[in-house]
């Protein structure tokens, strides 16, 4: 528990992200590469959460494109009461 008191992290009743988000910003404040390396981490991030977008639309297009019309699958079956 002395490490958590030593690094401010105390104060948070055990919330993970919380503690996280302070060590974060502590981090930020003294050390300029990890700061830049978490920027660019998130850059990282942010493209490939684009490109997953991008990939699912056109997915999404492409599967409409090749959807057959509503009445191609329709028959009808002659009934001797016909």
């Amino acid at each position: 528990m002395e490490i958590f008191r030593k690094e401010g992290l105390t104060d948070f009743d055990d919330h993970a992200e919380k503690i996280l988000l302070h060590a974060r910003s502590e981090y930020e404040k003294t050390d300029e590469n990890f700061k830049i390396a978490i920027t660019n981490q998130e850059q990282l991030a942010v493209a490939e959460i684009r490109k997953l977008i991008e990939q699912a639309s056109k997915e999404r297009n492409r599967t409409e494109e090749v959807r057959p019309p509503t009445d191609a699958f329709t028959f009808k079956i002659k009934t001797p009461y016909e």
